[in-house]
């Protein structure tokens, strides 16, 4: 998986991006935005469907809109951005879903993915970025080890914040 940051500390206003490289009915893999402690706004992406949440923590979540219907395929890159208190999703470039909600004023990008049953979701090129800083982007790699052991409760969630220099 490559990572782009374009910031090490990120100001509310940012946006965080994946290529989806294989997707199923079982995982939610998601992007997110002003995560702090265990709240966040994610886009969750199935086959067929983005839907937008606020997560108050990581075991409750409540939809914001109605979500979008419609392929998502192997390639797509599936971008949220938080402006103020817009959130929009695109997916490669095309607006899908532009809503507002005011809860969460601060957090960092990230990512949140969910297993269920599947564990054949896959994501690469996650990219995160400031929207009102225009400094250079910083590359560079994660390594995970996840093993059976760390999966067996259904519903097993790990959440990535983003932070660093």
């Amino acid at each position: 998986m490559r990572v782009t940051l374009a910031a090490a500390t990120f100001s509310a206003d940012h946006y965080a991006e994946f290529t989806v490289s294989s997707i199923n009915n079982f995982d939610f893999p998601g992007v997110a935005v002003r995560i702090s402690g265990t709240r966040c706004y994610t886009a969750y992406v199935r086959p067929g469907s983005i839907t937008l949440y606020n997560f108050t923590d990581f075991d409750t979540r409540a939809d914001i809109g109605s979500g979008y219907t419609g392929a998502i395929s192997n390639g797509d890159v599936i971008r949220l951005t938080v402006e103020g208190t817009t959130l929009t999703v695109t997916q490669n470039g095309v607006t899908r879903i532009t809503e507002t909600d005011a809860s969460y004023a601060d957090g960092q990008p990230g990512l949140y993915y969910e297993w269920q049953d599947g564990n054949t979701t896959k994501i690469d090129d996650f990219a995160a970025a400031d929207l009102v800083s225009a400094s250079a982007a910083v590359t560079g790699t994660i390594t995970a080890s996840i093993t059976e052991a760390d999966i067996v409760a259904r519903g097993k969630t790990i959440v990535l914040t983003l932070t660093g220099d």
